[in-house]
């Protein structure tokens, strides 16, 4: 019976000989694999991110660049340092906007009214504008008179015709100069006008 049992317990596989399954080390294998690559795409990935990061704050800067360099508008030009005041109220906003156009109609007028009225001169939206409308309105009115008399003056035909010519358009750009700024009081806007407004300063007026 022994004999029997020694080369049963001869031909049994001795544990620290057996061999290593090769399923593992395929399944280990692929998992460094798809460690690797999952690292290599996050890499990619932060890459790819910073480049387009990049890209963009170029492209805002490049397109800062070019508004910053934009000739300024008309519009600029007939007022500068346009900011909202936050502080005016819709009665402001309104007998601001009527400061400015009623200058074609009843000039002087409503400005007046605004700069003696005890509730509306307390106001610094109010009077800021009726002042610088009343200003407004002597710069237009003086700018027509002279065209008017340049007019006048002219005895010859042609020349007369040609002052006729300019000084038409450049009295409807005059009257709807007040309506431009009445537009921006409305909103609620304070500006200066160039080379008036500084005046204005110089003078303690405003």
């Amino acid at each position: 019976m022994t004999e029997l049992n020694e080369p049963i317990e001869n031909n049994l596989p001795n544990e620290s000989e057996t061999p290593l399954d090769p399923t593992a080390d395929a399944l280990d294998d692929l998992q460094d694999t798809v460690e690797t690559g999952a690292q290599s795409a996050a890499a990619a990935v932060d890459e790819g991110a910073l480049v387009v990061v990049e890209s963009v704050s170029q492209a805002e800067q490049d397109s800062t660049a070019g508004q910053a360099e934009e000739p300024p508008t008309i519009m600029d030009r007939l007022a500068t340092d346009t900011e909202y005041d936050a502080d005016a109220t819709s009665d402001d906003r309104v007998m601001a906007a009527l400061a400015y156009a009623t200058q074609l109609i009843l000039p002087f007028v409503v400005p007046i009214i605004i700069l003696i009225s005890e509730t509306s001169k307390r106001r610094p939206f109010q009077r800021y504008h009726a002042i610088q409308s009343m200003a407004v309105a002597v710069v237009i009115y003086g700018l027509e008179l002279a065209l008017v008399v340049a007019a006048s003056i002219s005895l010859a035909t042609i020349v007369l015709w040609l002052c006729l010519c300019f000084v038409i358009p450049a009295m409807i750009v005059l009257w709807l100069l007040p309506l431009y700024y009445a537009i921006l009081a409305y909103n609620g806007k304070r500006f200066r006008i160039p080379g008036l407004t500084q005046f204005l300063h110089d003078q303690r007026w405003l």
